[in-house]
This record gives C-alpha cells, sequence and structure tokens, in this order.
C-alpha cells in the first residue's frame, strides 16, 4: 500500500520524459496530479504534452470552478500559485422574492457553507458488470452549515431560499479518472501493468462507473491518495482510494490498471512508499 496525506508537503517526481496520456516525447509540461486549484502538491516535470495539457484543463476547471468553487474559497484553497493575486474575496448571490431577483457580491466569510457530495455504487468491475455507459443509481446530497445558514438568512433578511447548482457528471468522473491514472504512472511506472484510464479520460470511452465506483461500508481513510494491489477475476489492479477537498467529499475507488508483473509492481510500491 501506499499513500498521499493530505498535510504531506510539495512533493516533485523524477521526470516522466513522455506524455503519460498520449505517449509524446515533445512540448512536455508539468502534470500536476492532483489540481492546483484543489490544493495538490503533488508534481510531475515533463509528464503531459500541451494537447494532452489543454484537454485535461479543460474538465479540471469545470469540476473546480463550476462545480466548488465556493467551497474551495471557504477552505482557503488558493488554487493555481500564478493566479493567487486575483482570488476572489466575494461570491455573487442573487435573491428572489418570487418578484423581483437581485444580485449583489457577498463577502465569502459571510457566506455559509454548502456544496454537493456525491454518493456512487461500487463499481461494474468490483461487482463483475460488464462495461457500461449508462450512469448508475447514486446519491446527490446537498450538504450545510445551518448555523451559518441561518445565520446568513436574518442578515439577508431572506425567510425562503431557493438555490441552483450545477452538477457535471462528466467532469466529476473525469477528474478521479485522471487523479488516479497521474498517482498510479507516478508510484507503479509504465511497465508492468496495462493502463485502463486515458480512453476514459480522452471521450473514447464512458465508462465511468465500470472502473470509478464508491465503497462499500464508512470509510475511515483520511490520505488524500491510497494506493494498493487488488485482486479481482482472478487477476491483479491496481486501485486508487482518492479523498478530495480537505475530506469534504466521500473517498471514491478508482482502478487504474491491470496488472501484467506483479514482481515489478509491489517492487515500485514498495520504494514509492518508502520515500513518501
Amino acid at each position: 500500500m501506499a499513500t498521499i496525506d493530505r498535510e504531506n508537503p510539495r512533493r516533485i517526481f523524477p521526470p516522466h520524459g513522455s506524455c503519460i496520456y498520449c505517449g509524446a516525447k515533445t512540448d512536455l509540461t508539468t502534470e500536476h496530479i492532483i489540481p492546483e486549484s484543489l490544493g495538490g502538491l503533488l508534481e510531475m516535470p515533463e509528464a503531459s504534452c500541451a494537447t494532452c495539457a489543454s484537454i485535461t484543463t479543460k474538465f479540471e476547471q469545470r469540476f473546480a470552478r463550476n462545480m466548488y468553487w465556493p467551497l474551495r474559497l471557504k477552505l482557503g484553497i488558493k488554487g493555481k500559485r500564478h493566479r493567487r493575486k486575483k482570488r476572489p474575496t466575494h461570491w455573487n448571490v442573487c435573491v428572489d422574492d418570487g418578484m423581483t431577483s437581485q444580485t449583489f457580491p457577498v463577502a465569502i466569510d459571510d457566506l455559509p457553507t454548502m456544496y454537493y457530495t456525491v454518493e456512487m455504487p461500487p463499481h461494474g468491475i468490483v461487482v463483475g458488470h460488464l462495461p457500461s455507459d449508462s450512469n448508475p443509481e447514486m446519491k446527490i446530497l446537498f450538504k450545510v452549515n445551518r448555523e451559518e445558514l441561518e445565520r446568513f438568512g436574518k442578515q439577508m433578511d431572506a425567510g425562503q431560499w431557493q438555490i441552483t447548482h450545477f452538477f457535471d457528471w462528466d467532469a466529476f468522473n473525469l477528474q478521479l479518472a485522471k487523479i488516479a491514472h497521474g498517482i498510479t504512472v507516478a508510484a507503479c511506472g509504465s511497465i508492468g501493468l496495462e493502463l485502463l484510464l486515458p480512453k476514459i479520460i480522452f471521450g473514447k470511452a464512458k465508462t465511468y462507473s465500470h472502473f470509478i465506483g464508491g465503497i462499500v461500508g464508512p470509510s475511515s481513510f483520511q490520505n488524500e491518495l491510497t494506493l494498493f494491489i487488488k485482486p479481482l477475476n482472478r487477476e491483479q489492479y491496481v486501485s486508487c482510494y482518492i479523498t478530495l477537498l480537505n475530506g469534504k467529499l466521500p473517498t471514491y475507488e478508482v482502478i487504474s490498471a491491470r496488472i501484467t508483473d506483479i514482481d515489478v509492481i509491489a517492487k515500485n510500491l514498495r520504494s514509492f512508499t518508502r520515500v513518501s
């Protein structure tokens, strides 16, 4: 088992020398395994070509900006280092009394903490289902600090609330797949396994629920990332547990690779753990 704790300092892995998505060896950029916009501190130089980086950046922005921007600001997650001076201090709030509506900025510290979480069933590969591009049954839960919400309602003199939130199922799964793929390559390398997620990350397959799912039973995982070897259907796979946004989201499991040489992968994971 290999873990990355959220309290660990920034870590820079050795340069990869080729794009971990398409294999290109030119025009390479640094890969942020967990995006900086989510507080990520893990970097792998020379690991993503400019073309692939452009693609992953788009769904990272949809996840971090469209879905979780208010929560990130409340948690103090600053995002990209070169953009921190532009970090907003206010969030636009729309108040509608049924007859008129008004939009005005509210200081981040005055906003109630509210966000969505997704409870997923176990993924198809774990329960023995065939790959499918249909969405599984899931629960989308709205989380809110009741005391903060009541205080904000009194401050705004609002007796009723109507909240509109944008949930992007594609971006949510793509973000989890991208993180799992990146940490798998960083910890295990590219030899001795069959990487399963690039087709999903680049839209060539939408079998999200086959490789990405929830954990059966309560989870006490506090690490951002946990990698381990998981036996499934008489084969060995690399499994990644992911916990984001300071533990506000549930822990998800992503099956990132099928192992073709268990000795190589076990050795790489042991080495990775010793230096984590």
